[in-house]
């Protein structure tokens, strides 16, 4: 694969996951106002730690993710997360 290929496909690969980091934002704090969301937090939980595993993050990425988590407040048993 030529390297102009590559860098196109990181960059296309990083815009996807601003996407997802910018859609799971809207849908968390949609989630947190509503006394009775439509998906239990642990979902979220668990779509915010699969972007964690991606070891191509951006810092700013990993921040953003972070903070989300962290609105989600700590887990619980219940939660399954």
């Amino acid at each position: 694969m030529n390297r102009r290929k590559t860098r196109l496909t990181d960059a296309r690969r990083l815009a996807l996951t601003d996407a997802d980091i910018a859609h799971l934002r809207i849908a968390i704090e949609s989630s947190v106002r509503d006394d009775h969301p439509a998906l239990p937090p642990a979902y979220w939980r668990r779509r915010l730690n699969r972007l964690l595993r991606d070891e191509n993050l951006l810092t700013t990425q990993m921040q953003q993710i972070v903070e989300l988590l962290d609105r989600l407040g700590p887990a619980r048993d219940a939660d399954g997360a």
